[in-house]
């Protein structure tokens, strides 16, 4: 995929690439980040960045779109993990327990088992179940999928929506 290239054409090729794919990078940053333009203009402006950087590099690329969607992609994640930064993720709360080994481990004025059963109340069947067998007793999803005879797949997409779920209700208590 990576290749020398010739210095006299690597002005030449950035261009072709970022006359072609600029507009399509745009879009997809912005419906990736939910619809700001501004931000999804940085986003891209930040992918060509890179992209131009490997061409002064004499670096070539062999497809250039597949690279700049990887690269997208990589910063749209900086970007949404930087946004979500004061986000409390179960398992935060798990390695702060596991650290302090203390049952007094509080979040705002919510204790961890309050905050856990919470959680377990916003849930319906199946998730509460593989809520906490993934994240309670740590089971791997292919346990999981064994117990609950559901496929992984299955399991992966109903984590990631009921995360979505959890990360809502945890802002709410924090106020």
């Amino acid at each position: 995929m990576v290749k020398t290239v010739d210095v006299s054409n690597m002005d030449a090729e950035f261009t072709v690439a970022y006359s072609s794919y600029y507009p399509f990078i745009v879009k997809y940053c912005q419906v990736k980040l939910g619809g700001s333009i501004d931000d999804a203009e940085e986003c891209a402006q930040e992918t060509f960045f890179i992209l131009y950087r490997k061409y002064r590099n004499n670096v070539k690329i062999e497809n250039p779109k597949a690279f700049l969607i990887k690269t997208a992609n990589y910063i749209i994640l900086k970007k949404l993990s930087s946004k979500h930064s004061d986000t409390v993720y179960i398992d935060e709360v798990k390695s702060e327990i596991a650290e302090n080994d203390t049952s007094e481990i509080r979040f705002g004025n919510v204790e961890y088992n309050e905050l856990v059963e919470l959680i377990k109340n916003k849930l319906g069947e199946p998730d509460k179940t593989i809520f906490i067998l993934r994240y309670i007793e740590e089971q791997s999803l292919k346990e999981i999928s064994e117990k609950t005879g559901l496929s992984i797949t299955n399991i992966t997409t109903r984590m990631t929506r009921f995360r979505t779920k959890i990360r809502d209700e945890i802002n709410k208590w924090r106020g």
